[in-house]
Parts: structure tokens; sequence; C-alpha cells
């Protein structure tokens, strides 16, 4: 299924490249990356002839500040899709998005399949394929697609870590550098790397950081049934999301500061469900 969506998506590719809304913004900003590697861009006022009355830099997307342009977005799918510059210049940049997007269908199939059963997996990837939504946000450099990938291939983890031994079992095994670590079981590892996705979420949209808060009182439920995913949980959840913010901080100030949307009420919140 997630295959199939991918070439359909492939197929009907539309990807905004001018600066109209923020795909256009998050597509020419991951061209800068991938040529440059560095925010803020620059202000080229000596290509335009010097400083003129009415000049100015800042557009949808796109803030101007003291050091030149930087998103009024996280620019999590910007770093993504400078991956696509890297590889083959437009051709393949302008892939990522449909790419995202058959990922997304494939986990959210995967989650399906270990919170109902196996069975409900395909179906469940056929019920988001077919949605309008899904299929628009996998055509552009929608936000959206990376953000379901990290959150649902996080709860996946989450759910896997539960599951799975909390020895290392088999695994020790292996020789060599294959070998699993004995001080880590893959439960561990897994709830970990759960947490860690979940919170990187935020790197591709800040809006998800609301949608994290429930990940508190599961931890404390964890805490309370004495399982030992409770602290690799969130020590990943915390990793992330600070790693997330202070990306957002340093290269993105104005996404920080964007009307509607507040970091500190969204932390005061979390606060008070801790």
């Amino acid at each position: 299924v997630a295959a199939g969506f991918g070439a359909w998506q492939i197929r009907l590719n539309s990807p905004q490249i001018i600066v109209s809304r923020e795909p256009g913004a998050a597509f020419q900003l991951s061209y800068w990356i991938a040529g440059h590697g560095s925010l803020p861009i620059p202000e080229s006022l000596r290509d335009f002839g010097g400083a003129h009355p009415g000049l100015v830099f800042a557009s949808t997307g796109l803030a101007a500040t003291h050091g030149g342009l930087t998103p009024q977005f996280a620019p999590g799918l910007a770093i993504v899709a400078a991956g696509g510059w890297w590889i083959h210049g437009m051709s393949t940049a302008a892939l990522v998005s449909p790419v995202l997007g058959a990922l997304a269908v494939l986990v959210f199939g995967g989650l399906a399949g270990r919170l109902a059963g196996p069975q409900w997996a395909p179906p469940a990837a056929v019920v988001l394929a077919l949605t309008l939504p899904e299929q628009y946000t996998s055509r552009s450099a929608f936000t959206e697609p990376l953000v379901q990938l990290l959150l649902l291939g996080g709860l996946s983890l989450v759910a896997d870590s539960l599951r799975a031994p909390h020895g290392p079992g088999w695994l020790t095994s292996y020789p060599g550098w294959l070998r699993w670590p004995g001080w880590l079981s893959p439960s561990m590892a897994a709830a970990a790397l759960g947490g860690l996705a979940l919170g990187l979420s935020a790197l591709a949209s800040l809006s998800v950081l609301p949608d994290l808060i429930p990940v508190i009182p599961f931890i404390g439920l964890l805490v309370v049934a004495k399982r030992p995913q409770a602290l690799p949980l969130a020590l990943g959840v915390l990793g992330g999301a600070g790693y997330a913010l202070a990306a957002s901080w340093v290269t993105a100030p104005a996404a920080l500061a964007a009307p509607g949307f507040s970091v500190r009420l969204a932390g005061l919140v979390a606060l008070a469900a801790a």
C-alpha cells in the first residue's frame, strides 16, 4: 500500500517552488541549506545597488533579522529535503515529499497493526492513503508527512519496547561488533529511540509540542507500574524536544514567536501535567 501510494504521489507530484506559501519557502530554504549548510541567509544589498526606500527581503515564510533571513517555521523539513538536493538536484529534491508521504502511510499501518492486530494494518494504510489531506500534503513541501513519520514511528517503537524482552536475549550470541551490549536491552533501546523520535517531531513543526504533553502522564503510569522503559522514554523525549527547541531558537527565532502559538504556554501546560 505504501509503495503504491508513493508511486501515485510521484506521478502527480506538484512541488511549490515559488514562495507564495510555507511549502515554497521550505523548498527554497532546503536549496540554500544544501548549498551553504548554515543560516541565516545574508541580505545581498549590493546585488540591488545598495539600500533603497521600500526594498525589503522578508517574504512569506522568511523573516528579516539583523543577521539576514531566517525561516518562520521549524527547519526540520528543510534539513531533510536538503538531502534530496545533494543526491541529484531539483529532480530528487521534488521526490522528498512523496517519499515522506509513503513512509508516513507505512508507519501508520505498522502502528495500527501493533495496536489493533496485523490484519488491520493494510486497511488502515489504505484509509490514510485515500484521504485528500494526505494526498495533498505529500505532493509539496508540507511538514505534516514528516511529523506523521516521526510521531507514528515513535509510537510504534514505544509499543515494541513494552512487548520486547527486558534482557538482551539471543542478540548477545552474535560475535564482535554485532553483539548487543549487555547493559542495554532491546526494550530499553526501543523506548529511548521512540522517545527521541517523538521529541524530534517538534523539529519538523513546533505546533506538535502540545501533542507531546500526553506522553508525560503515560511516563507516570510506567513509573507507577515499575516499568524500566520509563526513564529511557523520558530522556528520549526530553532530548529530542530540547534539541528541536534549541535548533529553532538558533536558526528560526521567528518561529518561536509566531502568532497564535506560544511555546511558553505549552511549557507551562507540560509542567502542570508533570
